[in-house]
């Protein structure tokens, strides 16, 4: 080992971050912001009447669902624009994909199945309906975010995690086929499926296993718009005011996200996310040495995990933590469930995540 790589390896952890933030080898302020932002979906997703769930900004941050899609979209064309170059680039960008999203569903999936398993040694009603067993098959196949199921009940965040992996399908498609026009591919994708959702949706953004894919392809292609605008500008320009500009930007989103709900305003939320991404990949403002920090950083390597767990979690908080204590500050509730999904997804990570994707990324490395 040379000197160089023992000093890299004897500097803080803090540092390290500062230093792939600088080179634009990674995105560490955008991985805060994924860990934030699902916070904030789980925050959403326990409805106890407290202070946090009294603000519209909580009650509406179903919206940032949106924000993982333009923020998906930026980061996978970073990583794979130029990586994707023929069927086996292809096979190998699927292999890791799949094999990002596709162990915790399931796992997830299986103690929903437990979960519904008590009601039968309970002697009660279980897998019926929207639980049946034939909708296991399209949840393994993550089909089920599709729209051609119909609505499922078991762990219901996870419908975005099907449009997603489709959705990478989609986007090597076009790198495959329109590597030269990709902008204009991606524009036609973001138009078109915001146009169909205006047409089709009653309830603005809020579209999950009907129409969910319309909006994954919106928000992702807004991302892989605004990867090709980062490009073109990285080298040229200067970010003027970075502080100032990355304030107004988190404003900005936090504003929108508190008053746009389910009205039409909410379908503009690709056009409001994809310049929070822009500003926060430029890495050069105060609120982005915030969130290179080891504990942001953390939050955003769970961001994954506190997603797809929380749910569960809010299940047993809201029909049964929070009913048999009514007199308890709903707060300190709110406060305890996240604790909760923190840990949870810490464990998750470790567990699940971390030795599934090394799996995954040894099989497509085989190739």
């Amino acid at each position: 080992m040379s000197g160089a790589q023992q000093a890299e390896r004897l500097r803080p952890a803090d540092l390290r971050l500062e230093a792939a933030a600088a080179s634009g080898d990674r995105f560490v302020a955008l991985d805060a912001w994924r860990g934030l932002a699902a916070l904030a979906v789980a925050l959403y997703r326990l409805e106890v009447d407290g202070s946090f769930y009294a603000l519209s900004f909580v009650r509406n941050s179903w919206l940032f669902v949106d924000f993982f899609f333009v923020l998906s979209g930026f980061v996978i064309a970073f990583a794979y624009l130029d990586r994707i170059q023929d069927t086996r680039s292809t096979l190998k960008f699927t292999i890791r994909r799949f094999g990002r999203l596709w162990p915790l569903h399931v796992a997830m999936l299986l103690a929903f199945v437990a979960l519904e398993a008590t009601h039968l040694m309970r002697g009660e009603a279980a897998f019926q309906g929207a639980k049946a067993p034939w909708t296991l098959l399209p949840e393994m196949a993550l089909a089920h975010g599709l729209g051609f199921t119909g609505l499922t009940d078991w762990n219901s965040p996870s419908w975005s995690i099907s449009t997603e992996f489709w959705t990478y399908l989609v986007f090597a498609a076009l790198v495959l086929g329109f590597r030269r026009r990709l902008a204009l591919a991606a524009t036609a994708m973001v138009a078109f499926s915001l146009a169909a959702l205006v047409s089709l949706s009653p309830n603005g953004m809020d579209v999950t296993f009907d129409y969910g894919l319309l909006r994954c392809l919106a928000g992702f292609f807004a991302g892989v718009l605004t990867l090709i605008v980062w490009r073109t500008v990285k080298d040229k320009i200067a970010l003027p005011a970075p502080t100032a500009l990355e304030i107004a930007a988190a404003a900005f989103a936090i504003v929108f996200v508190a008053t746009a709900g389910r009205t039409w305003l909410s379908f503009a939320a690709p056009f409001v996310f994809a310049p929070v991404v822009l500003v926060f990949a430029f890495q050069r403002g105060a609120l982005s040495r915030l969130l290179i920090t080891r504990p942001m950083q953390a939050i955003g390597e769970w961001s994954y995990a506190i997603y797809m767990t929380a749910y569960f979690i809010a299940l047993f908080f809201n029909l049964k933590l929070a009913p048999r204590f009514p007199d308890a500050p709903m707060d300190a509730i709110a406060i305890a469930y996240l604790a909760t999904v923190l840990l949870a997804s810490w464990l998750a990570y470790r567990l699940i995540e971390t030795p599934t994707r090394a799996w995954f990324n040894r099989l497509a490395a085989k190739i």
